[in-house]
């Protein structure tokens, strides 16, 4: 699950910096979800500003992967690396779990 920014100009680079990691690691990008939220749910015009979009990645195995353990290794190793790219040079958020 991954917070991305409300702009649709930001989310789609966030979303193309995360795939470009996925597919560094030799892994598939097979699409994306939107995660339905409760959009009646009472909250401050404040909170609701900052409300970020809720999207799941799907991403499956490449090649070299034959075991299921091999896979949450790397999906592991994608996260970090996406985590771990300076956040000053963008204003994508932190990915929550890709498993």
């Amino acid at each position: 699950m991954i917070f991305l920014p409300k702009e649709t100009t930001s989310r789609i680079a966030c979303e193309q910096e995360i795939e470009s990691v996925v597919r560094a690691e030799g892994q598939v990008v097979l699409g994306w979800r939107n995660v339905p939220v409760d959009t009646e749910m009472p909250m401050s015009p404040t909170v609701r500003e900052k409300e970020p979009v809720i999207r799941q990645i799907f991403i499956g195995r490449g090649p070299d992967i034959t075991v299921s353990d091999a896979l949450e290794r790397k999906l592991y190793v994608i996260r970090k690396s996406f985590q771990s790219r300076d956040p000053g040079a963008g204003i994508c958020p932190t990915a929550k779990s890709f498993s």
